[in-house]
Order: structure tokens, then sequence, then C-alpha cells
């Protein structure tokens, strides 16, 4: 048995994933006491992975949740700068799993260099929450060669001016 003392007018967040090595299921029983609350809330969803990978005509983006509750949509976003955002894509979410889930789009439109990425969950409620941000660097399928002409075959290693003294 594990606790704690909380001190007065402080707001703790616990979060409990129901996470196990063994498999055993556990229990939490709490000892409130001189007027302390407990409000559970079940969170929509549990991100595991966010990814944005760039490929030669477009960046993929990938994302796995481990559980859903009343999701409705994803909305993903793209920055240049990775402050101004713009809407990208939606792609429906799964509702209620227990389950994990993968998700995929493909930004066919990247823009040339870097892109920064953020998804964000809508709730059938109509809350909004947003990931960290990812990025991948894009380039376009621009071929980058050598360079032309090879200054060593063409110009002299060294350049020097011989001076007789006066």
């Amino acid at each position: 048995m594990s606790t704690f003392n909380a001190l007065v007018g402080e707001i703790y967040i616990l979060y409990v994933d129901n996470f196990s090595t063994n498999g055993q299921q556990f229990s939490l029983t709490w000892g409130l006491t001189n007027g302390a609350s407990l409000d559970c809330t079940v969170l929509p969803m549990e991100l595991i992975s966010l990814t944005a990978v760039s490929n030669t005509d477009h960046i993929l983006l990938e994302w796995i949740t481990a559980s859903e509750t009343n999701t409705d949509l994803f909305i993903l976003d793209r920055s240049a700068d990775g402050a101004q955002f713009t809407e990208i894509g939606r792609v429906p979410a799964a509702g209620n799993s227990q389950s994990t889930l993968h998700y995929a789009h493909r930004d066919e439109a990247p823009l040339i260099g870097l892109n920064y990425y953020r998804l964000s969950e809508v709730d059938r409620d109509g809350n909004l929450r947003r990931s960290s941000t990812v990025w991948a660097v894009f380039n376009g399928g621009i071929v980058h060669g050598r360079p032309f002409p090879n200054p060593r075959s063409t110009w002299p290693l060294l350049n020097c001016v011989w001076r007789m003294p006066r």
C-alpha cells in the first residue's frame, strides 16, 4: 500500500492506465477525509505514437491509439514554423475501442523543407485535444547531384604569386 500527503488547496492529477506486466487486475481504494474529493474522468483517447515520414512525393502521417471513448474524428494540421498551423485533413475515429488501432494520412502537398504536424482528437461532444508536434523534412523529389565543374580538376589547388624583394 502506498500513500502520499496532499497539501491543502493543491490539485493532483493521477493517470491510471490499467497496465500490468503480469496481466493481473488491480483495484484502487481511496481514503478521503476532511472534505477531499475525487473526480475521475475517463480520457477519450490514449495515443501511443504519432510519426511523420518523408517519401519522394508525400509525407506519411501515422498514429496508433491504445483505446478510444466517444471519439469522433482526428484533424491533422501542418505548419512551416511550428506556430501557425493549417488543417490538411480529417480522418474518422473509431468512436469506442479498447483495442490498438492504426491510422494513416498522406500529406500529398507538403512544403519543401521542414514540415511540422500535430494531431487533434475531437470527441462526440465537441471537445478537442491536441498531440505534441512531430516533424519531417520534404525535398520534393529533388535529386542533389555532384557539383559541376569539379574545382579540383579545373582550377589549381594552390595559387602562388612570387614577388622579388626590392
